[in-house]
């Protein structure tokens, strides 16, 4: 990770980092490290929690669109679905703020960068080697809301093809953020 330091402006020395949830399995780690990282650049941070509610997500971007910031590093809410603030973003793109995705991005907005894993490949893999082992019968457990559970998903469907067992179907059950919540 790196910055490029082309925002020159000082009004626009904050960089807004927008997370679904703040102290969840990874995020600690990596919002130190973008902190770190942008305090060594001349820029402070501002962070967000969207708890992976598209409204929250939602005001957050309109705050963001009042008070710009010189960019936005963002973990978009519930991005497996279509998102009904693509306009805020669009408008976001038309301020010129740069804008960086983190996880996943919503497939209607374009242009934006995404720093993601490979989810797809990491399912593929998870089945390949399953299967390799001789398992005949696999369940899986998918979050359904973000991107990265139905490439997860996707991943280990196309490797159980590949494999002619797609009669583990009816063993993949699929959760979403509300679900873990209750």
């Amino acid at each position: 990770t790196y910055t490029t330091g082309r925002i020159q402006e000082p009004a626009s020395r904050q960089i807004a980092v927008v997370t679904s949830f703040l102290d969840d399995y990874i995020f600690p780690t990596v919002l130190h490290d973008a902190q770190s990282l942008f305090a060594q650049e001349g820029y402070s941070t501002l962070v967000y929690a969207t708890e992976n509610q598209v409204g929250t997500e939602r005001d957050i971007l309109q705050r963001l669109l009042e008070q710009p910031v010189g960019g936005i590093l963002v973990e978009g809410s519930k991005t497996a679905l279509p998102t009904p603030n693509a306009d805020l973003y669009r408008r976001l793109q038309e301020a010129e703020i740069p804008l960086l995705f983190l996880h996943g991005a919503y497939g209607e907005l374009t242009g934006v960068p995404c720093v993601c894993d490979d989810n797809y490949g990491g399912g593929y893999y998870l089945g390949k080697y399953l299967t390799s082992l001789g398992h005949k019968k696999i369940a899986g457990i998918f979050k359904s809301d973000d991107i990265q559970g139905t490439e997860r998903c996707f991943g280990l469907l196309c490797a159980l093809r590949d494999e002619n067992i797609l009669s583990c179907e009816e063993h993949i059950c699929y959760f979403d953020t509300a679900q873990l919540a209750a």
